[in-house]
């Protein structure tokens, strides 16, 4: 998937993240928002975003998610766990980028990752204390 440009913002109560989804049309069927203990989900094909925050984040009544036509951006408001907790490093985009194979268990949240597994490169590594019985 294609990682969208985003911003993250805060107050006492919630993190606030903008989602630009430029020249796309807006469908809120395809749209899924997973939130797990520190992580956020975002999926809308061909978009694809997985965040970690430094700290708990909790999915309930509160967590919003709204389409935004004149900025073209989705604005996602999660809830903190903690109140008044102060999330640092939201001004730093790239370090909340989750890296693939982050976390146990996310792989059951999205097809994509499996797909992107079974494609094995032509040339591969081969470790040489593995024998290989071909």
């Amino acid at each position: 998937g294609i990682t969208p440009r985003f911003s993250i913002t805060q107050d006492e109560e919630f993190i606030f993240l903008k989602i630009f989804i430029s020249n796309i049309r807006f469908s809120a069927v395809g749209l899924e928002i997973i939130i797990q203990e520190n992580m956020i989900i975002f999926h809308l094909s061909p978009y694809y975003l997985r965040l970690r925050f430094p700290h708990e984040l909790i999915d309930d009544e509160r967590s919003t998610a709204q389409y935004d036509s004149k900025d073209e951006c989705i604005n996602v408001k999660v809830a903190k766990l903690n109140k008044n907790e102060y999330f640092e490093d939201l001004d730093l985009p790239t370090k909340l980028l989750a890296r693939q194979g982050d976390l146990a268990g996310a792989d059951a949240l999205t097809e994509n990752t499996d797909a992107k597994k079974t494609q094995k490169p032509l040339i591969q590594e081969v470790e040489t204390d593995g024998v290989s019985n071909n």
